[in-house]
C-alpha cells in the first residue's frame, strides 16, 4: 500500500501547488521529491503494483512530465 506518510506529504504539496509534480530536487522536502521520482521510475520499469498506481492516479499523479508539458 502507498506509504501513508508520503501520501499525506503529496496531498499537502498538491494543496499548495495545485499538482503532484514535486521536483526531484525540491528544497523544502528532498525526500518527497526523491520518492516521487522513484515512483515514476518504478512504474516505467514495471516494478510498481497496480494498487499503488491506482492510489497515485486518484491523487492526480502525472507519470510523464514531458508528455504533460507537451499537452
Amino acid at each position: 500500500m502507498l506509504n501513508l506518510y508520503r501520501q499525506e506529504q503529496l496531498k499537502a504539496y498538491k494543496q499548495v501547488h495545485g499538482d503532484c509534480n514535486v521536483p526531484r530536487l525540491y528544497e523544502i522536502n528532498k525526500e518527497l521529491g526523491n520518492w516521487v521520482s522513484h515512483q515514476r521510475i518504478a512504474k516505467k520499469n514495471k516494478k510498481l503494483s497496480q494498487e499503488r498506481i491506482n492510489l497515485l492516479d486518484k491523487l492526480g499523479f502525472v507519470w510523464d512530465l514531458y508528455e504533460e508539458d507537451w499537452m
